[in-house]
């Protein structure tokens, strides 16, 4: 009986945090790791002897970062995920959306992602991305200093999205949310179907072992 209730205890612990890890998607709009990372289509620096790259990283391939630029770009993730909403987190977004006729309860987070280089250099970079999420643009976000602020010069050409910053950041595109499914974006760990399969078969062994142990002391 003992060993019976130590099974089902451990099965119900599993299933708590299974739920908890699910919980809380702040204001995440369909997760990068179901989309395409944003491709960048292509670049020019201010600085005319820099001979560098850049590269784009999502956030479930965050571990390849060095440990600064990771350690930004969690903060920037946990930010984005503990937030009330976007027009709270990035209050100059606010004006951007009144100017589209967007109203600031529809804004979301679509694409997080990092810009980085493989050389450093104080110059500035124009760049050119394609992303699966800018039909319903607002605007193009990066995280410094603790803060998200807007990439002023932001614009959707054609189809792709342009815009000059300095590098390296994390960065996220604002979309008009509507009434779009709310999920957060991959951050390496299992996706949640996985947790879904993991309690479906927890109650499903839960009343096997208790129809099990009924026919062993009948018996």
């Amino acid at each position: 009986m003992k060993k019976l209730f130590a099974i089902i205890l451990m099965v119900v612990m599993v299933c708590t945090m299974s739920l908890s890890v699910a919980a809380a998607p702040g204001v995440f709009l369909q997760s990068p790791s179901f989309n395409k990372t944003p491709i960048i289509i292509e670049f020019e620096c201010s600085d005319p002897n820099w001979k560098g790259d850049i590269y784009i990283t999502s956030y479930g391939d965050r571990n390849i970062l060095d440990v600064i630029d990771r350690e930004k770009f969690e903060d920037a993730y946990e930010s984005i995920r503990n937030s009330n909403g976007v027009s709270s987190l990035i209050p100059d977004i606010a004006d951007i959306a009144e100017n589209l006729n967007v109203s600031t309860d529809n804004l979301g987070i679509s694409d997080l992602f990092h810009i980085g280089i493989t050389d450093a250099t104080d110059g500035n970079f124009k760049i050119k991305l394609d992303a699966d999420t800018l039909n319903n643009f607002v605007g193009l976000v990066y995280f410094e200093g603790g803060k998200w602020h807007v990439v002023e010069d932001a614009v959707i050409e054609g189809e792709y999205l342009v815009f000059s910053t300095e590098l390296p950041r994390a960065f996220a595109v604002v979309v008009d949310v509507d009434d779009s499914i709310i999920d957060v974006p991959g951050t390496g760990d299992v996706l949640p179907w996985v947790f879904a399969a993991v309690m479906v078969t927890s109650a499903a062994g839960i009343v096997l072992l208790i129809i099990s142990y009924r026919k062993r002391t009948k018996a």
